[in-house]
């Protein structure tokens, strides 16, 4: 690519600006925060040419960060996941345009610095990716991995800024890397579950013991069981077994949601934390209506 290509390309990334919005580490209550963005040196003919390569990392790191903070429970990390595959492959493409300039020997260093900083950005959203797209118990044996790809991402973008006082720096002033959100979510969905289950089943319908709380019967799943959802999503599915056939479950209140065999009832089966199943799985939700004595979330 001529160096005036590069540049037109480099100055239109920098017109829609960015900053990698990521959190160092969190410990004890205490945040380490990488210092403001600082005002950049005069721009040299190299500056114009790269930083609007920088200011597009710089955006899609800061992407990749809020919905890592914005991930509330696993199912949240499908998202979480998209957007990391995005930061890799916006990396990926910043690192063969970046190939293509050819600087002059004065700006050697700083440009091997670039691709190295880039490098370790395409190798942290790797990781991240990796990080959310198994198990919980398997991707926490991933995160120790992660964890020191974002310091060796912070390293790589401190030594390049360090180098280039011409280059405006659109990445360090927020640069969060801390992942110890991400573990939590990760480690929430691991802890015990509570759901309260009746030993004898009822002999018919949906008994009440006076205060709302009812029970129903686990039928019509071919004898496989259902499992528990985080919400009235049906795709929002809790990881491992749910209640069996013929077993027993307390029942808090109906509320609607996706139609499931053309029942769009759910019942609340655990308060905290809250789970649910469709009520066409129950021996008396299956109706499609709200059983009677069950009161409505």
């Amino acid at each position: 690519m001529p160096l005036w290509g590069v540049a037109a390309l480099g100055a239109a990334v920098l017109a829609t600006g960015g900053g990698l919005g990521l959190v160092l580490s969190q410990r004890s209550g205490t945040t380490t925060v990488a210092p403001p963005i600082r005002a950049a040196a005069k721009p040299t003919p190299y500056a114009r040419l790269v930083s609007g390569f920088v200011a597009r990392l710089g955006r899609s790191g800061s992407n990749l960060t809020r919905s890592m903070t914005a991930a509330e429970r696993v199912g949240d990390l499908q998202e979480v996941r998209r957007v990391a595959s995005t930061e890799r492959q916006a990396a990926d493409a910043a690192l063969r345009q970046l190939t293509n300039i050819h600087p002059s020997a004065t700006d050697l260093r700083s440009h091997r610095l670039l691709l190295a900083a880039a490098g370790e950005q395409r190798r942290f959203a790797g990781s991240i990716v990796i990080a959310t797209s198994d198990a919980p118990s398997v991707a926490i044996a991933t995160l120790p991995r992660a964890k020191a790809n974002g310091q060796e991402l912070v390293s790589a973008w401190g030594a390049f800024f360090g180098a280039t006082p011409s280059v405006p720096d659109t990445v360090t002033g927020g640069l969060n890397v801390d992942l110890s959100h991400l573990e939590h979510v990760l480690r929430d969905d691991l802890a015990p579950r509570v759901v309260t289950v009746v030993q004898q089943p009822p002999a018919n319908g949906v008994p009440s013991d006076g205060t709302g709380i009812t029970s129903d019967v686990v039928a019509f799943s071919n004898g496989e069981g259902v499992r528990y959802r985080y919400s009235t999503n049906a795709a929002d599915k809790v990881p491992g077994n749910g209640p069996f056939e013929g077993d027993v479950v307390t029942v808090y209140c109906y509320t609607s949601g996706d139609s499931v065999r053309g029942n769009s009832y759910w019942a609340k089966v655990s308060i905290n934390p809250e789970r649910y199943v469709p009520a066409t799985y129950l021996r008396a939700g299956n109706g499609g209506s709200v059983p009677g004595g069950v009161p409505y979330c």
